[in-house]
């Protein structure tokens, strides 16, 4: 536990340039609600999460953190690079998955799911397999080049996940008390910022086998739109949103999109060769 009063601006830090972080109380202002944690318009964000802290992001530049009393100083960081952090990406304007990314042949390949669908894990085999991770997670893409921008983040992975890859020794600290799940300190990642050159929608269901499908029209749209990390926050952003349908239908328009559907109980190792076939198959 930390008290508030012992923690300072240089305690916290984000993988953005020219943001500012304080960490201080703040009035809140008031801003149309998305739900009982969140209230936010096109230039500020709040984000008020019991026993941790309450944030203030302003106009994609500054970050404000109000900590409670008591809280655990690692899941201060934690809300303050996801959540807080997808906020200040799309302040400015910047476009971004829920997805991990890797290079493949000079180029990035993003795989996009859900929570615990299990992309950092496939992503990170990938990479154990000579195509280096580039992020984890959150995955940012310039415009107009559709670049994606590494994040220097450390991965999270569930501890079976490590086990499965035979990875344990890349166990990190906890990402918070209690929690099964790791850090994960990755060596030789890829820092250039590399074009996209597919996209993965990765899916878990009740199969036999797997199921690629290429997607078309719509359907590639809708699948991108689903899978914006945040994108719930656009709800409350309708010139963002507008700015940002008119980027995801040119990405669209630009890039393949798959959707991968695995069975529940596929591994990772059959996962990543089946990967790498489609890989093979569509993009050489």
């Amino acid at each position: 536990m930390n008290d508030p009063r012992h923690l300072s601006d240089n305690d916290f830090s984000i993988p953005i340039q020219d943001v500012k972080i304080s960490v201080k109380s703040f009035e809140s202002p008031v801003l149309p609600p998305l739900d009982e944690e969140t209230s936010l318009n096109e230039t500020h964000f709040l984000l008020r999460v019991p026993q941790v802290a309450n944030y203030l992001v302003k106009e994609g530049r500054e970050i404000f953190i109000e900590p409670a009393e008591g809280a655990e100083q690692d899941l201060i960081r934690l809300y303050l690079n996801g959540s807080v952090l997808g906020a200040l990406l799309i302040q400015r304007n910047i476009l971004c998955f829920h997805a991990s990314a890797f290079e493949y042949h000079q180029q990035a390949v993003l795989i996009c799911g859900e929570s615990e669908s299990g992309k950092s894990s496939l992503a990170l085999a990938m990479h154990l397999n000579g195509m280096k991770l580039i992020n984890d997670d959150i995955c940012p893409i310039n415009h107009p080049d559709f670049n994606v921008l590494p994040l220097e983040t450390p991965s999270k992975l569930w501890a079976d996940s490590l086990q499965e890859l035979q990875q344990e020794k890349l166990k990190g600290p906890a990402i918070h008390s209690g929690e099964n799940k790791f850090f994960v300190d990755i060596k030789h990642k890829q820092h250039e910022n590399l074009p996209v050159r597919g996209i993965i929608i990765l899916e878990n269901d009740a199969v036999n086998d797997f199921e690629i499908e290429a997607l078309q029209g719509m359907e590639k749209f809708t699948a991108l739109r689903s899978h914006l990390y945040r994108g719930n926050y656009l709800a409350q952003m309708p010139k963002t949103e507008s700015l940002f349908h008119q980027r995801l239908s040119l990405l669209a328009s630009r890039i393949p999109v798959f959707r991968f559907n695995r069975p529940y109980s596929a591994n990772i190792e059959t996962s990543q060769a089946r990967l790498l076939s489609v890989l093979e198959k569509y993009y050489l």
